[in-house]
């Protein structure tokens, strides 16, 4: 990287952030503490993290796991209970990161992880109450799943926006996420851009 004069604007973190309340957060606080920390080298401004990711990463469960344990979670101890052990987790990442230069950019995952909602994750955030935690709006995401389309994520991330996953594909009807170039599928990129201009978005 540093022969051919490149940067690493971010790393995507890929692990857990809690476990059950019945089993203590050791696990998922070490593993993130480390990877971060593995990480710090390469100098990235931001890490991306989807918010609530499962330490019991479960295959049998099928792919939608991380839901499927969440609620369990929250059927047994409580949403709140749950919610406030994420957001605690998060925080202790946050300081470790602060401390190395680098944010956390939550990733909007829509219905398909836990607190990636246009309804929970600005809710987190505001939880975690950070600094240097804020957003990463994959337009994919976004387009495919959820609610709230990429334009109007961005404007919700506003001066919070750390970090852009854009990429393409042809809407919901599909059920898949292509990633494919943008431009090659459905996804409005001139009200993306409008939106860009409105935020001011200096990256």
């Amino acid at each position: 990287l540093d022969e051919l004069g490149f940067r690493v604007t971010s790393c995507h973190y890929y692990g857990p952030t809690y476990c059950s309340p019945e089993e203590g957060q050791d696990q998922a606080t070490r593993h993130m503490t480390r990877t971060v920390e593995m990480m710090a080298p390469l100098q990235p401004a931001s890490v991306v993290v989807h918010a609530a990711w499962h330490a019991l990463d479960a295959p049998r469960l099928g792919c939608d796991h991380h839901v499927t344990l969440y609620n369990e979670d929250c059927a047994r101890h409580g949403e709140e209970t749950v919610n406030s052990i994420v957001a605690r987790n998060l925080q202790g990442l946050a300081d470790v990161a602060a401390g190395l230069g680098i944010r956390l950019a939550l990733e909007n995952t829509a219905d398909i992880m836990p607190l990636g909602t246009y309804e929970s994750l600005p809710l987190l955030v505001e939880q975690i109450g950070r600094d240097n935690v804020g957003y990463c709006v994959d337009s994919g995401h976004a387009h495919l799943h959820g609610a709230c389309s990429a334009s109007d994520w961005l404007r919700v991330a506003g001066d919070r926006l750390f970090e852009t996953h854009f990429h393409d594909n042809r809407g919901p009807a599909l059920r898949r996420d292509e990633h494919m170039p943008v431009g090659f599928g459905t996804i409005s990129w001139l009200d993306v851009m409008h939106a860009l201009d409105d935020i001011a978005f200096p990256g």
